[in-house]
């Protein structure tokens, strides 16, 4: 199954913090399929009666992608915490979220939801309470596919350096295509 969140969401920029405040790092591993994942250090603790303290990202826009609508799509990713929480993860467009009880052991967590047509929120959140300083939140191997499973995490094709471009070729092009090895089923260039 295709990916369509491109570096495993292991980017540590363009994350925002909810009520509390968060920094987000990105640390390289060895056991992670992208060979990285994100570390959220709280740095403020949020209203502790408040459930949606936490850090949100805007992985891929939904919005953009109507051919997901109606769709039935998977969300997974691996998440570990430096102490036992509950958390609310996952993506806010259509609701699609789940609540977890995160450990300080890595494991991975899915939802399988009908990606819906509209919603006021797109972020995927990681939003819990009782926050103080200094905990962490570490998130790793996100993946966003087609269909009702939750399968082994994958690399997004842009990540390889494939492109969603559609292909317009010309005489000019059909010869550096073929030199980059890119073949049409039927043999042509």
């Amino acid at each position: 199954h295709r990916n369509y969140i491109t570096n495993y969401a292991t980017s540590s920029t363009d994350w925002y913090s909810n009520v509390s405040g968060w920094k987000i790092e990105t640390v390289e591993d060895s056991t992670a399929r992208f060979g990285r994942y994100i570390k959220a250090t709280c740095t403020k603790p949020g209203d502790p009666v408040v459930n949606t303290s936490g850090f949100y990202k805007l992985f891929i826009d939904i919005e953009k992608h109507s051919e997901f609508f109606n769709q039935t799509m998977t969300w997974s990713m691996d998440i570990k915490t430096s102490k036992n929480t509950k958390l609310k993860i996952g993506c806010e467009w259509g609701n699609a979220v789940s609540n977890i009880d995160a450990t300080g052991n890595w494991q991975r967590f899915s939802k399988t939801f009908e990606v819906a047509t509209s919603s006021k929120q797109k972020a995927w959140i990681f939003y819990g309470s009782n926050w103080k300083v200094g905990d962490i939140v570490y998130v790793r191997d996100v993946q966003f596919e087609h269909g009702p499973n939750a399968t082994t995490p994958s690399q997004a094709p842009e990540d390889l350096g494939w492109t969603t471009d559609t292909l317009v070729p010309t005489q000019t092009q059909r010869y550096l295509w073929k030199f980059e090895y890119i073949y049409y089923s039927d043999g042509s260039v």
